[in-house]
C-alpha cells in the first residue's frame, strides 16, 4: 500500500484558485446536498436551499458559518458539515478541478467542502474509493494514519491520500478542508 505524501505540486496549483474572496464564497453557500456528521455517525441532510448559479455565489443568504447555532441547538456542536458536488459550482472550482485533472491524469475530478470545528472528528477511520487530494483553506486538521506518522495540516496545505489507505481526520483549529476526489 503506498503512503500518503504532501502534495507540493498540487498545493501550488490550486492556491490560485482559492483566495481569500473565493474561500469566503465557500463559506456562503447554499446546496440541496449537504451532510451532517457528529464525528462517528452520518446525522442528517441539512435542505440549505436551491442549487445555486454561480453567478449569485456572493449574494447567497445565510452561511454555514451562522448555522453553527443550528449545530448547537441540536446538540452536535462537535459535528462536521460536508458539502457536495462543488465541481461545477462557480469558475474557480471548476477550474481547480480541471487543473488536478490534468495533474493527476484524471478521467474526472470531484469537490467536496468539509466545515469543521475544534476538536471535532471529520470522519472516523476510512478508506477512500479514489485517491484524494485534502486541501486545507482555513483552519488546521490532523490526517492520522495506522502505519504511517499523523500529518498536521494548516492553510494551504496539500496532501495526497491513495485509494484504499485508512485515515481518520480530526479538526484542531476550525478549519474548511477541500476534498478532491481523483477517478483514474
Amino acid at each position: 500500500m503506498k503512503n500518503a505524501y504532501r502534495d507540493n505540486e498540487a498545493g501550488i496549483a490550486l492556491a490560485q484558485f482559492f483566495t481569500p474572496d473565493n474561500i469566503e464564497a465557500l463559506q456562503n453557500i447554499q446546496n440541496t446536498s449537504v451532510e451532517l456528521y457528529d464525528g462517528d455517525h452520518f446525522v442528517a441532510i441539512l435542505k440549505m436551499g436551491s442549487e445555486m448559479q454561480a453567478s449569485r455565489l456572493n449574494e447567497v443568504c445565510g452561511t454555514l458559518v451562522q448555522k453553527r447555532d443550528w449545530l448547537n441547538r441540536t446538540q452536535h456542536e462537535n459535528g462536521t458539515v460536508k458539502v457536495e458536488g462543488l465541481e461545477d459550482l462557480a469558475y474557480f472550482t471548476s477550474a481547480a478541478c480541471e487543473t488536478l485533472k490534468e495533474l493527476k491524469g484524471a478521467s474526472r475530478v470531484d469537490l467536496h467542502l468539509f466545515m469543521s470545528w475544534t476538536g471535532s472528528y471529520s470522519f472516523p477511520n476510512h478508506a477512500d474509493d479514489t485517491d484524494v487530494v485534502m486541501l486545507v483553506v482555513k483552519g488546521k486538521k490532523r490526517v492520522m494514519f495506522q502505519d504511517q506518522e499523523s500529518e498536521l495540516l494548516g492553510m494551504n496545505d496539500c496532501l495526497f491520500v491513495p485509494k484504499g489507505l485508512e485515515h481518520a481526520v480530526t479538526t484542531e483549529d476550525d478549519a474548511l478542508l477541500l476534498s478532491f476526489g481523483i477517478y483514474k
